[in-house]
Parts: C-alpha cells; structure tokens; sequence
C-alpha cells in the first residue's frame, strides 16, 4: 500500500515509477519464507498458482504447502530447495511471468488457445477481465480489451495487435507513470493512488489514498480544474495532469478562488456496482472498513484477513461482534445488503452471518482440529484475536465466487443489486 511521504515524494512520485501492477512480488521485497503472512504472501502465492505450482487457497500465510510449491520452482529450475522466497527466487519468478506475455500476432475475437489464457490473466492482473480464463477469446474479453484500450488512449477495436500487446506489457512491467492514463470515475489502481497522493500533497484532497477513483476523487479534481480555469469534467487527462505538475512545481496561477457545487459531482448508476477484480484491491487484506447493513441501519467494524475469490473478513472488536450477530438474529448463511465503506469509498456488497474455518483460541494460519461452521481440521482462518468470533465470514462483491464453488452465488449477487439501488439513491 502507497502512504503519504510529504510533498517532496509526491512530486516525485509524478515522474518517477508507481506502485507496480500485477508484476508479481518485487524481487526487492523482503525475503518470505515459512511463517510469515501478508500481502506480500498473498501475491507469492498468487504468482505461484499462475505458474503452476501451486493449487490451495492463497490465504496470506506462508506455511507448508506454500513452502513446497516454492521448493517444486526451485527444483524445476535447477536452484536450490530451501523453500525460502529469497532475491534470486523473487527474480526468478517475475522472468517467468514475463515469460507467459507473449501472445505475439493478433487475438480477436473468435481466437482460442494458451495465448488467448495468457491474455486474459494478464488483463484479469491489470485489472479489466473478471470472469474465468477459458482460453476462448468471447465478448466478455473482447469488452474488457477494449476498457484497457480505453484507458490507455488506444484505438478501441477489441482487437489485440502489436500496439495493444506492447502496452500490456509496458503495463505489467510499470515502465510508466501515470501520465499515460486517462483516469476517471470508476478505475482503480497504482496510477489512481499516485493521483490521489499528488492530490493531497496539493492540499485539496483530504481522504484515504484508496487507489480508487470513485466520487469524491472527482468532486476534487473538478473543483481544482475550476480552480485553475480548466475545464471541470473531473477527468485527469493530459491537460489536468500537467496542470497538476505546473501546481506542485508552484507554476500555476489560481483564477477562481471558490469550488464547484458538490452535487455536480453526483454517483452515476455504476459507482457502487465495482467488479471483484478491482474491490479486492481496495479492500486489500489487512484494509478495515465498516459495514452498514441496509435494512436495520447498523452499522459496524470489520478487517479483511483471507480470501482470494471473495473477502474473508472478521469483525474487528467484541462490540462489533455482538452487532453483527444481533443484525442476523444468531449465526446462519443468510445473505443480507450492506454498504461496505473503505476510506471515501462506498461499495454494494453483501455478506453472509456463519463465521467459518477459525478458532479464536488458537494461532492464526496453523493447522488445528473443530474449526468453526463445521470445517473440521485445517488452516485457521482466524487472524483477529478477543472478538468474541471464530472464524471469518463471507463478504461478497459483483462478480466475486465462492471458494467451495469457484462459482459466482446468485443469492449474493442479488443482495449486491439490492446494495446498488440503496446507494444510488442514498449517495
């Protein structure tokens, strides 16, 4: 997660590389080896899963079977097997990703094959593709080549081409800043955090760096392009983000010296409506957020610890338990609307009342017997200790699956639709 680092760093963070997307762990990261827990495991693990060399649940802890997978790379490739993710393994591991981005020639729609996969978890890393990596080039990849497209000024066939291949790649490599991107209401990403640090070096920007760009990050960027005597469109295109460089660099020259009404900034039908691929980014493991559950108005503290289909949560205090278990009158697998709110943003989610799979007596991530909800014996999936709760319970957004399944449940996505029209006519 990017944090504030002053004025200085802002700038710089302007023309100097962002937070990287969808790279895979940085071979500059700290050395992980069993034990340890984070999201820096969660992307081991996820890098592993894509290379084949690992099948579980990336839940963040690096334990046995996270060890052997490392080891199995290790072997495969003539290193070492300590099952110890040092540099050299780190290295390793990002050639062999770059390895996968090369679907040379053309994919369209129709192509099928390795290449066509390749592409779609490259698109699925960066953020545009949700659905599953069927390796057939359909409408659903089609549509989020052409959002990627979009947001990179290219011409928006659907087609992938020399130009759209080298982009992606330019992409996955963060050889660039943000200034390359057309950012607006609705994406996510290391560029939208770079935009809001920028923001709040600037002094204008004054909530949490999410790194998504919902309402209130285009309130700002209107009410500082009317500030500045630009066009107030909300949107961080070239002129914006040069305005943005003029102003941090004590260039520019206010004309207007009031903001913008703030109800000209007002949610469009799809704010709240955002696709796992980019709510997992902004709930990130280790994010607290709170939730407000629809039809009885309460409203509670949570933390993101596991899960990887969906977000396996926990709440974050005993009082926020007992809330929660009033909300559904007892523990059970009822499905309920709820707003989650992380920082500024305001998210259509729902959530389910069984807390599963942990036990608040033991050490998170170890093996151990009577898991909660039935689960038997397995990881325990309780990160968060003297909450009164063992366990974690689901928290579900558009698009997202279950871990059993890896299908997205109707029920869910239901109460999600429900979250949607509540938000749009309460925000």
């Amino acid at each position: 997660m990017l944090r504030h680092r002053g004025a200085v760093a802002c700038m710089l963070s302007l023309v100097l590389l962002s937070v990287p997307v969808g790279t895979g762990v940085s071979a500059a990261s700290n050395l992980l080896q069993k034990g340890m827990s984070g999201e820096q495991v969660v992307q081991l693990q996820k890098d592993l899963k894509r290379l084949g060399y690992f099948d579980e649940e990336c839940t963040g802890y690096y334990g046995d079977v996270t060890k052997q997978a490392v080891m199995n790379l290790q072997g495969s490739q003539g290193y070492i097997k300590d099952g110890i993710a040092g540099s050299q393994t780190l290295s390793l591991i990002e050639s062999l990703l770059k390895e996968r981005t090369s679907y040379d020639g053309i994919l369209q729609e129709g192509s099928s094959g390795d290449h066509v996969a390749n592409l779609q978890e490259d698109l699925s890393e960066l953020g545009y593709f949700s659905g599953d990596v069927t390796g057939y080039f359909g409408s659903i990849t089609k549509n989020a080549v052409i959002a990627f497209q979009k947001a990179y000024n290219l011409y928006c066939d659907g087609v992938v081409g020399s130009k759209t291949i080298s982009v992606i790649k330019q992409a996955l490599q963060n050889d660039k800043s943000y200034s390359n991107v057309l950012l607006k209401k609705g994406m996510s990403g290391s560029e939208v955090k770079t935009l809001q640090n920028n923001l709040t070096a600037i002094g204008v920007y004054s909530g949490t760096c999410t790194g998504y760009f919902g309402p209130y990050t285009e309130q700002v960027v209107k009410d500082l392009q009317y500030k500045y005597g630009k066009e107030c469109d909300g949107i961080v295109g070239e002129g914006t983000y040069a305005l943005i460089q003029d102003i941090l660099a004590g260039k520019a020259v206010a004309v207007n010296n009031t903001a913008i009404a703030a109800s000209s900034s007002s949610p469009s039908n799809n704010t709240f409506k955002i696709p796992w691929s980019q709510a997992q980014e902004i709930f990130s493991i280790g994010t607290v957020a709170t939730v407000l559950d629809i039809e009885t108005g309460k409203s509670f503290k949570v933390k993101r610890t596991f899960g990887y289909n969906h977000a396996d949560t926990e709440t974050l205090t005993a009082e926020d338990t007992a809330i929660m278990r009033s909300i559904f009158g007892g523990w059970n697998w009822d499905r309920r609307a709820i707003i989650l709110k992380v920082g500024d943003t305001y998210i259509a989610a729902s959530m389910a009342g069984m807390p599963h799979a942990g036990r608040d007596d033991k050490p998170s991530a170890v093996k151990v017997y009577n898991r909660s909800g039935d689960y038997g014996y397995g990881d325990n999936l309780d990160a968060v200790k003297g909450n009164n709760m063992d366990g974690v319970f689901d928290v579900h957004f558009y698009m997202s699956k279950t871990h059993s399944t890896n299908r997205v449940d109707s029920r869910h996505q239901e109460m999600i639709d429900v979250a949607n029209e509540y938000a749009k006519r309460k925000y």
